[in-house]
């Protein structure tokens, strides 16, 4: 969300539980909808009154079938569905419709993006250096146990 609010993306619609509305407002959302009491179903409709219509370009972190098939009902004309996950099996991955799935690997240094992964990185340290950047959540584990309890510490 940070890259997207410096890159002038706006509005920036996110869905959280009420737990972290702070954490994605201070990561650049303007917008939180709470999904505990919004349904995926419901998300479009929401979305798109935040939005005035569809919204061109969308980021889904989560990925599973249910948000994608809420993006796909929010994604505008000529518009890219960005997955971190492979694509639900309704969702068309070949752009039939003027709509396009870009599915993202985690990692810059292949499938065409060297010279993007180049610069971004190249760019970071003074987007940390300037705090334009900054890290939320610093955490080092050992260990699932260790995992679990500091999962189960921030849920209260």
């Amino acid at each position: 969300m940070q890259l997207a609010k410096l890159s002038g993306f706006n509005p920036i619609i996110t869905t959280a539980s009420p737990q972290n509305d702070d954490y994605c407002r201070a990561a650049g959302a303007t917008h939180v909808i709470d999904y505990r009491t919004t349904p995926y179903a419901s998300v479009p409709a929401a979305v798109k009154e935040i939005a005035n219509g569809s919204v061109g370009i969308i980021f889904d972190a989560i990925s599973t079938p249910e948000s994608q098939r809420a993006d796909w009902e929010i994604l505008g004309p000529n518009g890219s569905l960005v997955l971190t996950l492979p694509p639900a099996a309704d969702i068309p991955v070949e752009s039939k419709v003027n709509r396009w799935v870009v599915l993202v690997y985690g990692e810059v240094r292949s499938h065409g993006h060297s010279e993007f992964g180049k610069s971004m990185y190249a760019a970071l340290p003074g987007l940390l250096a300037d705090g334009l950047i900054k890290v939320r959540c610093l955490c080092m584990v050992r260990g699932l146990r260790l995992m679990r309890f500091v999962i189960e510490a921030q849920q209260g």
